[in-house]
């Protein structure tokens, strides 16, 4: 035998040893996986079987190794993806197949035998595509979805609430208190600092605790902080009761998001209700506030701003308690500690500072702004002021419907920082022009909240991926906002005051966290195959852990 055909039969074999391995592992692999009374079943070989379809009953008395293929009965070859707890039983005959889809088998699907509804429990397997119609009438759920959105978006309007109830009561505060516009300013510095403090721990303690837990103790905070806040008329006491409800805020807004994202295939509309929601807090915060100042007086309008805060209580204590798994305390910290070094993060990070952070600072000077350079009348101004935030309330949503859609964060970050660049821009040019000004706040709201969804989505999806844990992944990822904030505004306010317009306060300031926004979600992009992996195999973890409650 020549050499040549030495190494073609050396190769033929060594392909058909491959060939008669990777069977035998397929065929123990299925056994391996299978439940235990299927497996007990198979082995003890009925010599008569009884099949019922919707069109065709048969009795057979044959040899055992025969098998009847109905497409009505199906085991998945996917191991990770079994879910092998005790399932509750199904409304169905006792003869009747079980559907249970499968994804991914390589040999296609191997077909079972009618069971019993015990049996039938024992042997199902949820894959989070392709759930049947009665799979997914019968999968288990400890929180109906419209529920828990109810309760998160009523948290988010109670927190945000707070953010600007105060802000038309601003000169009224400065006769009774003394103080000058510069004092007055810490109201909001030393909310939007314990918001920042509180941030981080917030999502530890929504991974560690589950968010339902984090939210009542945070609630309790907020309420406490707003309730005492109008009490006493002195100065220090009012800043300390802002830094006691920014100190609650932080945590309940990292346990909205996390309990969003364990909302499944809702999280992407979720998080951009909850967005929404907190938008629309801020707009009630500042309209509600004067109509109730005439009948109840300035103490009992801002006391009055404790009801959403208790409300939203109220409905998280009668929340049933979600199943939470345990997490190692110092496994938790050397996550956090791989979060903190994880790029992916803070792209998100730089992102939500150029749009999020970005809008909360420039949204605090429109209406000086439409006041100083255009002159129009105080309340116009407002309006105008106002209109960013109005816009958000439809804005925030839509970008979690579109994500829920297209399954594609980069796009949405990339195009909200750009048009964030863009409106910013059209603010900041020397022309005066009301039309322009006016487009350039809805190009500019439309930026910033925009990509809201995608941001804390992917955040939260890629700390569950990663391991990090999604409140703590989308503690990081808002972390920067909120010093941007509290750094930017004064500075913008300082540069306005020295030249007299704002031409170069937001040309300078706003544009250069704008440019940082954009290189971060032009950064994003080498993780966008990341975004979609982590999105299947969190839909596949949520699943089985929904069939283990």
């Amino acid at each position: 035998m020549s050499r040549q055909k030495k190494k073609t039969a050396m190769r033929r074999g060594v392909a058909t040893a491959k060939k008669i391995r990777q069977k035998r592992y397929n065929k123990r692999s299925s056994m391996k996986f299978q439940s235990a009374p299927v497996a007990k079943r198979r082995s003890q070989k009925p010599a008569t079987r009884q099949f019922k379809s919707p069109e065709l009953v048969e009795q057979v008395d044959e040899k055992p190794a025969r098998q009847f293929r109905s497409p009505y009965a199906f085991v998945s070859a996917v191991p990770e993806l079994v879910v092998v707890q005790e399932q509750p039983p199904l409304s169905l005959t006792p003869d009747e197949a079980v559907p249970v889809t499968q994804i991914g088998q390589p040999y296609g699907p191997q077909l079972v035998e009618p069971v019993s509804p015990p049996e039938r429990a024992e042997a199902l397997s949820i894959v989070h595509k392709g759930n049947t119609p009665k799979l997914r009438k019968h999968a288990a759920r400890s929180v109906r979805p419209t529920l828990q959105l109810i309760a998160i978006t009523l948290a988010s309007i109670a927190v945000s609430f707070n953010f600007s109830n105060y802000s038309s009561l601003i000169p009224l505060l400065q006769s009774i208190l003394q103080v000058n516009k510069a004092e007055m300013g810490l109201f909001s510095t030393l909310l939007f600092l314990g918001l920042s403090l509180t941030t981080i721990p917030g999502g530890v303690l929504s991974d560690r605790y589950g968010a339902r837990k984090t939210m009542l103790g945070s609630l309790l905070l907020v309420i406490a902080g707003t309730f005492l806040f109008p009490l006493y008329p002195n100065f220090s006491w009012m800043i300390s009761c802002r830094a006691l409800v920014g100190l609650g805020s932080g945590a309940v807004l990292v346990a909205t998001s996390q309990a969003t994202a364990e909302l499944g295939e809702y999280s992407a509309f979720g998080q951009g209700l909850n967005g929404g929601a907190a938008q629309l807090g801020t707009c009630l915060g500042i309209f509600i506030t004067p109509l109730l100042l005439g009948p109840l007086g300035w103490q009992g309008a801002l006391v009055i701003a404790v009801i959403p805060s208790i409300l939203s209580l109220i409905i998280w204590c009668c929340m049933p308690k979600p199943s939470q798994e345990k997490v190692d305390p110092r496994a938790q910290m050397h996550n956090l500690a791989a979060g903190i070094r994880s790029p992916v993060i803070w792209s998100l990070a730089f992102t939500n500072m150029g749009t999020f952070g970005l809008g909360n600072t420039i949204t605090a000077w429109l209406t000086v702004y439409f006041l100083s350079r255009y002159g129009v009348p105080l309340g116009l101004a407002a309006a105008l002021g106002s209109l960013g935030v109005f816009l958000g309330i439809f804005f925030r949503p839509l970008g979690g419907i579109l994500l829920a859609r297209w399954h594609r964060p980069t796009l949405f970050m990339r195009a909200g920082t750009v048009l964030t660049f863009i409106g910013l821009g059209m603010l900041a040019l020397p022309i005066i022009s009301l039309p322009l000004a006016i487009i350039g706040v809805i190009i500019f709201s439309f930026g910033v909240t925009l990509p809201y969804a995608a941001i804390f989505s992917t955040a939260a999806i890629f700390g569950k991926k990663a391991r990090l844990g999604s409140g703590v992944a989308q503690g990081l990822s808002a972390i920067l906002a909120a010093p941007a904030t509290i750094v930017s505004t004064p500075l913008i306010g300082l540069i306005a005051e020295q030249s007299k317009d704002f031409s170069l306060a937001f040309g300078s300031v706003g544009l250069l966290i704008a440019t940082i926004g954009i290189v971060a979600a032009f950064l994003f992009a080498p993780a966008q195959n990341t975004y979609r992996s982590c999105a299947i195999h969190c839909a596949c973890v949520t699943n089985k852990e929904k069939q283990a409650q």
